[in-house]
């Protein structure tokens, strides 16, 4: 059956078409706003859709050619790796593309939000004056980052280590197994990034961060090589601190200086001996939750105002003893409670 024989609906507003192996062309539906198209492996191109606002492409690898839709806002692309080059859609907002060989983008002027997942082929992203979040998953294709400088959030997990090249302000990144080290240029990176996470970068030895000013949440995952923080004082602007993973032995310098720290996490960080001794912030109130997640035997005692003793020791080192204040204290099922 060729879907391509049903009549011209004129006022079709929604499709959605799943695992129609003999299809291989569509009508043009003048008022269609969503199309889901899944598992239409025989499909080559798709036709003009004038009114088309959301786009959500799944296991077609067939397709080679969409349309320069003039309203759409949403685009989503699954396995197609027959899609090679994507038009210039001028009214995109949200793009996400996975698991395909090779995308060739051009300029979106209105794109604020772009994820890329799991495309292995080589990768150039241009510059996009609208964007506002980027999330890069396991993208080792993708080497460089342009100057994105309206950009507020930044996820970079599994990618090529060249691509912390593309980040302000980055030294001490080892080149391979190779112990030297190289200083990373400047100013691709809007000062106005809000949120930013790197996980899984083997290589990354050291994390500059007093450029980021407008910096609100960052997390640091599974970096094993990341051991300390440089001596340069975290953004003041600083809400969320999440380090998971890292070997690191001292927390970051100037915590005390986090007036707007809300939330601080560190998870399984076994090498960690102390926190900083210049304490936690003095406006410690607004510290709503400290997780404390370490492979370690723990006494957590009350006090009063509100303030928690927490002692932690281990089979080998010495032992570690801070005082803090919170709200609410989240702790590891190890926890010994007194």
């Amino acid at each position: 059956m060729r879907l391509v024989i049903l009549p011209n609906f004129p006022a079709l507003e929604g499709l959605s078409i799943s695992s129609c192996n003999l299809l291989e062309d569509l009508p043009t539906f003048p008022a269609l706003k969503e199309l889901t198209i899944e598992e239409c492996g025989r499909l080559v191109a798709l036709p003009a859709f004038p009114a088309l606002k959301e786009l959500d492409i799944n296991s077609c690898e067939g397709l080679k050619v969409l349309q320069s839709y003039p309203a759409l806002k949403k685009l989503i692309i699954w396995s197609c790796k027959g899609l090679e080059n994507l038009p210039t859609f001028l009214a995109l907002k949200e793009l996400s593309i996975n698991y395909s060989d090779r995308v060739d983008l051009p300029t979106f002027p209105a794109l604020k939000k772009l994820e890329i997942n799991s495309c292995e082929g080589r990768m150039v992203l241009p510059n996009f004056p609208a964007l506002e979040e980027l999330k890069i998953y396991s993208c080792k294709g993708l080497e460089v980052l342009p100057r994105l400088l309206a950009l507020c959030e930044l996820a970079l997990t599994f990618c090529d280590d060249n691509i912390l090249k593309s980040l302000p302000n980055f030294i001490s990144l080892s080149k391979s197994s190779s112990s030297t080290t190289t200083e990373i240029s400047r100013g691709t990176l809007s000062t106005m990034l809000q949120y930013l996470r790197i996980s899984d970068f083997p290589i990354l030895e050291a994390l500059p961060l007093k450029d980021f000013t407008s910096l609100k949440k960052l997390q640091i995952w599974n970096c094993p090589k990341l051991v300390s923080f440089s001596e340069e004082l975290l953004p003041t602007t600083l809400k969320h601190l999440a380090i998971r993973e890292c070997p690191i032995k001292h927390l970051p310098k100037g915590l005390q200086n986090l007036l707007s720290l809300e939330t601080l996490e560190i998870d399984q960080c076994h090498s960690l001996e102390s926190f900083p001794e210049d304490g936690l912030p003095t406006s410690i109130r607004r510290l709503q939750w400290l997780k404390l997640w370490l492979h370690c035997q723990e006494a957590l005692e009350h006090i009063d105002g509100g303030l928690a003793m927490v002692r932690f020791s281990w089979s080998k080192g010495p032992a570690l003893v801070g005082t803090i204040t919170v709200q609410t204290l989240a702790m590891d099922e190890t926890v010994q409670k007194m």
